[in-house]
């Protein structure tokens, strides 16, 4: 009884993350979205089953945990030292908490069980599975959800306004933009890789995320992903005779969808095509790529003049406003640059060697155990590291954190020396 409530928990944690505007409630002041309440009573109730404690099962979650709350702490202090409260500072600092509490209780809801922690991760292929639908419907129809970036009227004008016309058989999935949405199915592809029955219908989703990319003219997203599972494949030695066929057998599949696409509504692209665009556009000093090479060079400098202790929450985006002679892009385009330029290298540097901890833990466990899902976060880890640099800004989506908590989760079940003691910190 109790794992079946644990599965519908997890069903509906997953579900406010993919999707956490599904509602909108506006309550004292402040915005209570759906993602935000899930949240919210997932944690209480977490508390109720632990008798009001806040409890850390493993080193790695404690430490995990601390991490967050010297992030948001640290965060709350540079707004104070700066005089810089304002509301999309909060807003990135309550995101980072919320950040926690996503991660406390997706371990929570998986515990010390192998089988939920299995059936997490098909959770998340099946989610993927239906984002990645909807997004060849809109290629196909054109029609959009509302928290697409294509009904609003804003983004229609200034696209109008700069190449005459806007392609809308484009996707966006429940994500705003198509760069957003790219690196969204790009971070979680990798859960279609584990070997189960039906291995066709997996082939088919990553085929269909390389579509999408295309028809968005994501390129490094399409990238990551020929990347991420090449990595897979060779690491995995499961370049066989039979998994070459059926790659071989889809690849047709794909491109005739590719080529119809193309031919119907418009969505040409050329991945080397597209290469070579953003090479030229690069060395005549125009287009985007050659505007974020030079914010990221800015940026650099930026970090300097604050002595490294950096900007504060959300304050990229005011200091360019404040200072329109650095010629930088309103956002930083990358999340370690915005984590870097906000908060300082400290904060950086702990993150990433956190991410190399569970990066290398995870490289040990599967060496010695074999588990093919202990390699699904190596791979997703990888994969991490690119995305964060496509969209405009990365550090407020709640679903990054999911990688944080598979990864604690993995280590604690699969790890061979498993910690018995049990932390337990603070009062409800």
């Amino acid at each position: 009884m109790k794992s079946n409530a644990g599965k519908v928990q997890l069903w509906i944690l997953f579900l406010s993350i993919f999707m956490p505007n599904l509602f909108n409630i506006r309550l004292i002041g402040m915005n209570l979205t759906f993602g935000r309440t899930v949240l919210i009573v997932l944690l209480l109730l977490c508390l109720y089953r632990e008798e009001g404690k806040i409890v850390f099962r493993n080193r790695l979650e404690t430490v995990c945990m601390v991490f967050f709350c010297c992030w948001v702490l640290y965060g709350i202090l540079l707004m104070a030292l700066n005089g810089s409260v304002h509301k999309e500072g909060l807003k990135e600092i309550t995101n980072i908490f919320m950040g926690a509490m996503t991660v406390y209780c997706t371990l929570r809801l998986i515990g010390e069980s192998g089988e939920m922690l299995g059936y997490s991760i098909e959770i998340l292929r099946k989610l993927v599975a239906v984002c990645i639908l909807v997004g060849i419907f809109e290629t196909i129809s054109g029609e959009h959800l509302r928290s697409s970036c294509f009904n609003d009227p804003a983004y229609i004008y200034a696209l109008t306004q700069r190449y005459g016309s806007v392609n809308m058989y484009q996707a966006t999935g429940f994500q705003y933009g198509t760069n957003d949405f790219c690196s969204f199915l790009v971070f979680f592809f990798p859960v279609f890789l584990l070997k189960r029955k039906g291995k066709v219908f997996d082939y088919l989703m990553i085929g269909a995320i390389a579509v999408i990319c295309a028809v968005n003219s994501s390129t490094l997203c399409l990238l990551t992903l020929i990347l991420g599972t090449s990595y897979f494949f060779l690491k995995e030695k499961q370049i066989k005779p039979q998994n070459v066929f059926k790659i071989l057998a889809i690849l047709p599949v794909l491109y005739v969808a590719w080529k119809w696409l193309q031919y119907s509504y418009g969505n040409s692209f050329s991945l080397m095509a597209d290469l070579k665009n953003h090479l030229d556009n690069y060395l005549a000093r125009g287009g985007s790529s050659y505007s974020r090479f030079w914010t990221y060079i800015k940026s650099l400098a930026l970090a300097a003049d604050t002595y490294f202790v950096g900007l504060g929450p959300a304050n990229f985006t005011a200091y360019v406003a404040a200072n329109p002679a650095k010629e930088m892009l309103l956002n930083p385009h990358n999340l370690w640059l915005e984590i870097f330029t906000e908060y300082g290298i400290m904060i950086l540097v702990f993150y990433v060697v956190f991410l190399s901890t569970l990066f290398c833990k995870a490289g040990d466990i599967y060496k010695k155990s074999g588990v093919q899902r202990v390699f699904l976060i190596r791979v997703m880890l990888i994969d991490y590291i690119i995305v964060g640099i496509v969209p405009s800004t990365f550090i407020s989506y709640l679903y990054q954190w999911i990688l944080l908590a598979l990864g604690i989760a993995i280590v604690k079940i699969h790890g061979i020396k498993k910690e018995k003691k049990l932390v337990t910190y603070g009062e409800a």
